[in-house]
């Protein structure tokens, strides 16, 4: 599974890596969440976080899918969330996507197509503990659609510069 990474944390510190493989993996408990990331992943990766997580099958396959705008859907008490990204490689915009599946104690994100990682945003999230004990999965969803949105400033720039 390519999984970028996979933390449990707690009053917003990380408390340790998640065992996705690991059936006796200790549980997350109710005071703490797990952010699990994965890159590419495939049909086969999902299906194992679907039985694990109880992800319902309508988030699964837009997952899957490609969606060329961004896309928030809810089915009972989970969220799923797609966001277009993009950024410049030369002169030429290169676009991928990141999804989310949110829980009342875990997100599960999908980096397609994209060479950024996430670790900026963990590393923000670890440097503001009180937002997060206080936010939690609200604010890891907040800053990563924020980082995502701040990606496409250098391509507005360059737009501008060609038009002016």
């Amino acid at each position: 599974m390519a999984v970028g990474a996979d933390r449990v944390s707690s009053d917003g510190h990380r408390l340790r890596h998640l065992r996705l493989q690991d059936a006796d993996d200790r549980p997350v408990q109710r005071n703490q969440f797990a952010w699990i990331g994965l890159v590419d992943s495939d049909a086969i990766e999902l299906a194992m976080l679907q039985k694990k997580f109880s992800l319902h099958p309508l988030a699964v396959e837009d997952a899957l899918s490609e969606h060329p705008m961004p896309k928030v859907s809810v089915y009972g008490d989970q969220i799923f969330v797609a966001a277009r990204t993009a950024w410049l490689e030369g002169e030429q915009i290169v676009y991928g996507e990141t999804c989310a599946f949110l829980f009342r104690n875990h997100i599960i994100t999908l980096r397609k197509g994209s060479d950024r990682s996430h670790t900026e945003v963990r590393r923000h999230l670890e440097d503001a503990p009180s937002l997060l004990q206080q936010h939690g999965i609200a604010y890891v969803l907040y800053s990563l659609l924020d980082f995502i949105v701040d990606c496409y400033q250098p391509i507005v720039d360059a737009i501008e510069d060609d038009v002016l």
